[in-house]
């Protein structure tokens, strides 16, 4: 590991132990600088962004959505789960319906009971905007709804990924891809916002009804 990040060599550390501060100190920066570069070398070869991204056409609220969904493709969205790795939580659900139910992405967004609503309200959404403009697109939605979990958070977070909407895109044009995009992100910021107003419920004490 110390060849690898470019630290002391671990001999050298064995012979003159540094001060504890200052090696966890050098320790991070190089990590960091390490992982910036490799990064860097491997998004080099991109010709083009990522239809996520390109689908919100510079408008900064459409953009403040994708950053969301990009956090949760990376693995940095902070949901209960993922927090719990610097805090004293145990990783649930902070939902008063939930009980020693895990917090994360997908019980956000497919499985968190006092969410049930909001999710009506975005699949009602994706209805009324779809099924008239995009038959094709809002029939083949409607099948991934009843799909596995795992199909369903896959189509939430790229849905230009699947052949399908690939193959609709080449013969109605990108636009189509950009509206796949559009629903999914707002219904992924949409959960998102809704949680944060019952986890800030939660922690000023008061109390849901369900």
């Amino acid at each position: 590991m110390c060849l690898r990040y470019h630290l002391t060599h671990p001999l050298a550390l064995l012979n003159c132990p540094p001060r504890k501060e200052g090696f966890k100190k050098e320790v991070k920066l190089r990590i960091t600088d390490y992982w910036l570069h490799k990064l860097r070398d491997e998004t080099s070869s991109l010709r083009t962004a990522s239809r996520i991204w390109l689908s919100a056409k510079n408008n900064p609220f459409e953009t403040s959505k994708v950053v969301i969904v990009a956090r949760i493709i990376s693995g940095r969205y902070r949901s209960e789960a993922f927090c719990r790795h610097w805090t004293n939580s145990n990783g649930n659900c902070l939902s008063p319906t939930c009980r020693n139910v895990l917090g994360d992405v997908e019980h956000l967004l497919l499985q968190c009971p006092a969410l049930d609503c909001a999710r009506t309200k975005m699949f009602k959404m994706w209805q009324e905007k779809t099924a008239a403009l995009y038959p094709d697109l809002f029939n083949l939605i409607s099948k991934i709804r009843k799909s596995a979990h795992s199909c369903l958070m896959h189509f939430l977070l790229n849905p230009c990924s699947f052949p399908e909407i690939i193959a609709m895109g080449q013969a109605q044009g990108t636009e189509l891809l950009d509206h796949a995009c559009y629903l999914t992100r707002t219904y992924v910021h949409f959960l998102h916002k809704e949680k944060q107003k019952i986890i800030s419920k939660v922690q000023s004490g008061i109390i849901i009804n369900q």
